[in-house]
């Protein structure tokens, strides 16, 4: 049987950040199981849509306001 999920991807992502703001893409791609690719891809567009803050010199990224 097949296993889905209430969230999307996006939001699984942005709730692992929320939760973790120095968690690192690969542990992030890990923990839901997707590859790295995509959540560097859904992380830029959390960051486009101003959902996440990069901060530069950070492991990753903190939640925007």
């Amino acid at each position: 049987m097949a296993s889905w999920t209430f969230f999307t991807h996006r939001a699984r992502v942005l709730l692992c950040v929320a939760h973790d703001p120095g968690m690192r893409l690969r542990d992030i791609a890990a923990s839901l199981n997707i590859t790295e690719r995509s959540a560097f891809g859904i992380i830029t567009d959390l960051v486009e849509g101003g959902y996440v803050v990069n901060e530069q010199g950070g492991p990753l990224a903190h939640l925007g306001r």
